[in-house]
């Protein structure tokens, strides 16, 4: 048997061991928390030290990093997780409303990113400084605002609420993405 053979099949058996343990470890942390659900502080200490949905607000803004973690080492469950979001390669940072799905694929792909509230300054000044914007399937830097209302203008038509013109707009829908007539506007950024 080829030796490729052999180093592809090595690598389906760790990937499937990387699978099982993450799986395994979700599993065991939503035991313990059914288990010691009777709410005494030592036991909600212990659910919110290991629980990162006992740490996140429901729909609150969510600013995550991703720290570590090259392609090649990563399971393609994970790589898949990263890359829905957005987040590719390290040192990408993405803005998430936390919902209770993107809460457990957190859980999932928790030791390549570090994740938590952003303040409203560091909103302004990572979309001012770092902010792009998808233009025909192309990340194109966040100039001006002709630019902002150009890619916005089917939107804005369509949307009943608040709109983006410019990028103040952008960095306020982002800052209220908890909001419920936000919420829209949130995921179309």
């Amino acid at each position: 048997m080829p030796e490729v053979f052999v180093s592809n099949h090595m690598k389906q058996q760790r990937n499937f061991v990387h699978y099982k343990r993450n799986k395994a470890r979700i599993n065991l942390s939503e035991k313990a928390a059914k288990k010691f659900s009777d709410g005494t502080s030592s036991i909600s200490f212990y659910n919110s030290a290991t629980n990162p949905k006992h740490r996140v607000k429901e729909y609150s803004l969510l600013l995550c990093l991703r720290i570590k973690g090259l392609n090649q080492s990563t399971t393609p469950q994970s790589q898949k997780i990263l890359s829905e979001l957005g987040i590719r390669q390290i040192n990408n940072a993405v803005f998430l409303r936390a919902d209770e799905n993107t809460i457990k694929k957190l859980m999932l792909v928790n030791e390549f990113v570090a994740y938590g509230y952003p303040t409203k300054k560091l909103v302004n000044e990572l979309v001012r400084k770092r902010g792009f914007l998808r233009k025909d399937d192309k990340k194109v830097p966040i100039t001006d605002n002709v630019l902002i209302e150009e890619l916005f203008t089917e939107f804005n038509e369509k949307s009943t609420g608040l709109g983006c013109i410019c990028i103040e707009d952008i960095i306020e829908n982002i800052n209220n993405c908890w909001k419920p007539d936000v919420a829209e506007t949130f995921e179309e950024i």
